[in-house]
């Protein structure tokens, strides 16, 4: 049986809201106000993980150009200003939270001060035949409906394209967008070695550009004048493909234009897949999912695993008793060497 098959819906609840529980820490310890929990946003967030494991994509926008605006508007979530961040991979809640912590997009929806309420959800599964976690975290603050709102553009904020704004037209701001560019990690057929490629279409007056995925810098150049279009690649040590994977999430594009304004916007990975995890971290790791929920089951396994090496041991008791009545002494000696084994076996 999968490992993933013991994160129940209660588990990943639980493990949701301790990923709530460490945001706010994040802010208090900054001194920015604490989020409230919504349900609204925690159902709204577990619909998006859903609806990623079943439709096979990890990305801010889905193939039917649905994003964030789609998932709120869906929840009749009024809102004047929102965020959304996302993870995959066999990770619990605070490896989940420091991997956003070192990504600029998503550490800013963690500290962002004009958020009021938040809320967080998981699901688990195959994701391209591996197992995994998918999470979703949403943020928001509410509309007032007796003032209407005013706009103010901050670097990570963008307002809502037109499309958007039909979903919605009360919204204010989203802060996620669509953006011209495409991420893929990808191993090329017959090759080991595991290649990261970034293209982007970036404005006329663009200097520099780069790819920031958790601190990992892929500078980019451009290509072609006419077009404005820019790419880099780079093939990833296995030290790299650890950072980068487990857990992955959204990357972001930094771009300076010739004034020297500098903009930060997300990138969602056209092709990625996440890294097999190891029998023995999917155990690590699942044993600190919830330990009040989980734990009993793994002190169960526990109890019968020492419950057969118990029963063994009697065996090979036995065993020795007849062979030294037969005096086969060899066999004795070869036993007495498997007890102490089994002795010690059953004290780890």
């Amino acid at each position: 049986m999968p490992l993933t098959a013991l994160l129940t819906p209660d588990v990943l609840s639980e493990e949701s809201k301790q990923i709530i529980v460490l945001t706010n820490d994040i802010r208090t310890n900054l001194n920015i106000e604490q989020l409230i929990e919504s349900q609204t946003l925690n159902d709204t967030a577990f619909a998006k993980a859903q609806d990623m494991l079943i439709n096979q994509y990890f990305a801010h926008i889905d193939n039917s150009n649905r994003g964030l605006s789609f998932w709120l508007a869906k929840a009749n979530y009024d809102y004047a200003v929102a965020g959304e961040n996302l993870a995959m991979g066999f990770s619990d809640a605070a490896s989940v939270v420091k991997a956003w912590t070192e990504s600029p997009t998503h550490y800013a929806n963690l500290i962002d001060p004009d958020y009021s309420e938040i809320g967080a959800g998981m699901t688990s599964g195959l994701y391209h035949e591996i197992e995994t976690t998918l999470t979703a975290q949403y943020f928001g603050a509410r509309q007032n409906t007796q003032t209407i709102p005013t706009f103010t553009n901050k670097e990570e904020t963008i307002e809502l394209n037109n499309e958007e704004a039909v979903e919605n037209d009360n919204v204010l701001a989203v802060k996620d967008f669509e953006q011209s560019a495409e991420l893929i990690m990808d191993q090329p057929v017959g090759k080991n070695e595991i290649v990261l490629k970034a293209t982007a279409y970036l404005a006329d007056d663009t200097v520099t550009a780069s790819i920031d995925i958790k601190g990992y810098n892929l500078k980019l150049a451009q290509i072609d004048e006419q077009t404005n279009k820019w790419s880099g690649s780079t093939v990833l040590t296995n030290t790299e493909q650890t950072l980068l994977l487990d857990p992955i999430v959204p990357a972001s594009i930094e771009t300076t234009n010739t004034v020297g304004t500098v903009e930060t916007t997300n990138v969602d990975w056209k092709k990625i897949t996440p890294l097999k995890t190891s029998l023995i971290k999917q155990y690590i790791v699942a044993k600190s999912f919830s330990r009040n929920i989980i734990e009993p089951f793994f002190n169960l396994n526990n109890t019968l695993y020492q419950l057969l090496l118990v029963i063994t041991f009697i065996g090979l008791l036995l065993h020795i008793f007849i062979k030294i009545r037969q005096h086969d002494w060899r066999i004795t000696l070869s036993s007495l060497g498997f007890i102490w084994l089994l002795i010690l076996l059953i004290i780890i």
